[in-house]
């Protein structure tokens, strides 16, 4: 996608932190693997060119929710629209692999970034001594 380098500082310039920036990022990936299996089922029964089209509609309006948007909710409803138009997109077996493993990848950030959140502020060398 091209939007995937700017939209961090987009989220960012939207009020939302890194935690949620990388939650967002984990939902969009996780839903370019979760539809590729049934946008291809769908391709097959209705046909791969009104998939595309229905595809494309999809897109177009989870590009209008992303560019109205300035909640988390809002924000993490135009990602599996997207993501429906990226999985139509892409046809290599790899991307799909990559795409699982990015997904992976984001959901263990976020999860570490949560934890190093709830730690807080201790820092070695301020520990209590007893």
């Amino acid at each position: 996608m091209l939007i995937m380098p700017i939209v961090a500082f987009f989220y960012n310039d939207n009020g939302l932190n890194s935690y949620d920036i990388y939650l967002l990022q984990a939902v969009y990936s996780f839903s370019v693997a979760l539809f590729e299996v049934p946008s291809g089922y769908m391709a097959d029964i209705i046909g791969r060119r009104t998939s595309l089209i229905i595809g494309s509609f999809l897109g177009t309006i989870g590009f209008g929710v992303l560019a109205a948007s300035s909640s988390f909710i809002s924000f993490s409803i135009s990602g599996p629209l997207i993501a429906y138009v990226t999985g139509k997109s892409s046809l290599s077996t790899a991307l799909i692999i990559f795409g699982i493993i990015l997904s992976g990848g984001f959901i263990i950030g976020g999860t570490m970034l949560l934890r190093v959140h709830q730690i807080g502020t201790t820092t070695p060398g301020r520990r209590k001594k007893y």
